[in-house]
């Protein structure tokens, strides 16, 4: 008999985590990929599954407002720069590493200066 009640008491005590749980996830979960339709929601496993590609979007998407404020302010200084040349990618001949070192402060001062 005593063993059913332990049972009983830990089955309440992680009914009590797995609430908190899905609290906390929710709350996350809509941060990420909020409910299309109120009316009918999305069940939240269906939402987690889904919640990797979306994650992946919302990097894309970040990243690509960054890189667009980057090249204004490259532009901005120096209009007579070719950006399409950076959709061929980098120049092979360039010390990436010695470049990315000499452009680091610019980076710091650009991300200090984003609107989150």
């Amino acid at each position: 008999m005593q063993s059913l009640q332990n049972d009983q008491v830990a089955i309440a005590r992680l009914e009590v985590e797995i609430a908190d749980l899905k609290d906390a996830i929710g709350y996350i979960m809509d941060m990420v990929a909020p409910q299309e339709n109120p009316e009918e929601p999305t069940p939240l496993i269906d939402r987690l599954i889904a919640a990797p590609n979306q994650i992946t979007d919302l990097l894309k998407a970040s990243s690509k407002i960054v890189a667009v404020g980057a090249l204004l302010r490259v532009k901005s200084h120096y209009s007579e720069i070719e950006v399409t040349k950076i959709e061929a990618g980098p120049n092979r001949e360039a010390d990436l590493k010695f470049i990315e070192a000499e452009v680091d402060a610019a980076a710091d001062a650009i991300v200090r200066d984003l609107e989150l």
